[in-house]
């Protein structure tokens, strides 16, 4: 998953909202234990358990964490949701609810707070050019390998600066070369002076 200082308004905005629904449903499953409707409980269980992976991620491209700890901080937000409905099944506490709750509100914190970056990054022509250089070490990580890795070595921060220059010189000196008489005729009138 992008790390937040990397999306766009309308990716912050859809982690926002998983955010809230996930909370709300956290909320409501609180809520209803002491209700005792058990169908609708399981039911609510199981949206939560089938968010979880997608939540850690979300959570985690939020917290600034590096990329090695990843694995970690999934095991252990998962462990702190299985320990809540442990102890909800056993005991009928919800009080264990609280650490989730401060983790999902300071992960909706943090992104609400990103909302103005996020915007700004829809106009800024640079953020599409670090998207085309990133392009061949998020492939790499999509087939397997470590990209994040492969890209701060010195092969990758070469790969970096000849993608750069196909994506964004190379085009300005082919419009350059191609429209001539356009630069010609710029010329003349800056120099008209």
């Amino acid at each position: 998953m992008d790390r937040m200082d990397t999306i766009t308004w309308f990716g912050n905005r859809s982690r926002i909202q998983k955010l809230n629904i996930i909370r709300n449903d956290f909320v409501f499953h609180c809520n209803g234990v002491s209700e005792c409707d058990d169908e609708k409980q399981a039911g609510l269980r199981t949206k939560i358990n089938s968010q979880i992976h997608e939540i850690c991620d979300i959570l985690h491209a939020c917290g600034g964490s590096p990329q090695s700890g990843r694995t970690g901080f999934h095991n252990n937000f998962k462990r702190l949701i299985s320990r809540y409905f442990l102890y909800v099944e056993i005991n009928g506490d919800t009080t264990r609810i609280d650490g989730i709750l401060d983790k999902i509100e300071i992960g909706t914190g943090a992104y609400s707070a990103n909302t103005k970056r996020s915007v700004l990054r829809i106009f800024n022509p640079f953020y599409y050019v670090g998207l085309l250089v990133s392009l061949p070490f998020k492939a790499l990580t999509t087939v397997g390998f470590d990209g994040s890795h492969l890209e701060e070595t010195t092969t990758g921060k070469f790969v970096k600066l000849i993608t750069f220059v196909a994506t964004v010189i190379l085009p300005i000196l082919i419009f350059v070369e191609s429209h001539a008489s356009l630069v010609e005729w710029l010329k003349n009138i800056v120099s008209w002076n």
